[in-house]
């Protein structure tokens, strides 16, 4: 099996507006239908944003299928081919040289094989960084630089202040899970064992934001493939996420992802 190396900026599509700030290259990737690129890996590491259409990613044990609103990560020297690219299908890149990586103590090596970025952190951080390649002003660079930072920063297991205890985890597990979902604090407290005082005054504190902003992140993520692939109204796409109102979930979208839910739909 013939391997290739794609450099800095290849893609298996053709790439539209590239911004390079320092040792990050942003750039849109435009594929042709039932596309099927050669096993390859790339020489740096780099997000992907599926913005229409998607493929079939396939590895030497396993396939996923990459889907419009969904966000991905790749490593450098991960062997991997595309297939079944549909119609339209277009990619948001954001790759980082390895040797900048490096000037600034950024080891990526740990984490190989493709990442499906289920963070809503990670999620919406990309969206972020997205609209700041699609405003393309003066302030765009600084604003990239910072979000990239932020991002790269929560690949992997993200360090918390301090150490957690394990009812952290199962509460974020239970979110995660349960996401549309109206859940009670007495609710969480019952399944856990802990008491509703100690579970409000700590989860802030190792989470770093209360439920209630924990829980928007969540939703405003999970709609991302919805807008972007699914025919459904912003109505009912805020019902479906578990917004009380199409108002409050295209605030809390603009807030989150610095869009609006008809602007990223279309963009």
């Amino acid at each position: 099996m013939q391997i290739q190396q794609y450099t800095k900026g290849r893609y298996a599509g053709t790439n539209t507006a590239e911004v390079a700030v320092e040792g990050i290259l942003l750039s849109q990737t435009n594929y042709k239908k039932d596309t099927i690129s050669d096993w390859h890996f790339h020489e740096h590491p780099y997000f992907a944003l599926i913005l229409n259409g998607g493929s079939t990613e396939v590895r030497k044990a396993t396939q996923l299928e990459c889907l419009p609103g969904h966000a991905y990560f790749y490593n450098w020297e991960d062997v991997h081919r595309n297939k079944d690219y549909q119609e339209g299908s277009r990619n948001f890149n954001i790759e980082f040289d390895k040797s900048w990586l490096k000037g600034f103590d950024i080891n990526l090596q740990m984490i190989m094989g493709i990442t499906l970025l289920s963070n809503p952190d990670q999620q919406l951080l990309l969206t972020k960084l997205y609209k700041e390649y699609t405003l393309g002003n003066g302030s765009s660079p600084l604003s990239i630089q910072a979000l990239a930072f932020e991002l790269l920063s929560l690949i992997g297991s993200p360090k918390l202040p301090v150490k957690s205890p394990p009812w952290v985890s199962q509460i974020k597990e239970i979110l995660n899970d349960r996401w549309s979902e109206n859940i009670s604090l007495q609710e969480l407290s019952n399944v856990l064992g802990i008491h509703p005082v100690n579970i409000s005054r700590y989860f802030p504190k190792y989470i770093g934001c209360t439920f209630g902003e924990y829980i928007r992140k969540i939703r405003i993520a999970r709609s991302l493939p919805l807008l972007r692939s699914s025919p459904l109204s912003l109505t009912d796409i805020s019902y479906e996420c578990g917004f009380a109102d199409q108002s409050h979930y295209c605030r809390t979208f603009k807030q989150l992802t610095h869009f609006s839910p008809l602007k990223f739909r279309s963009s």
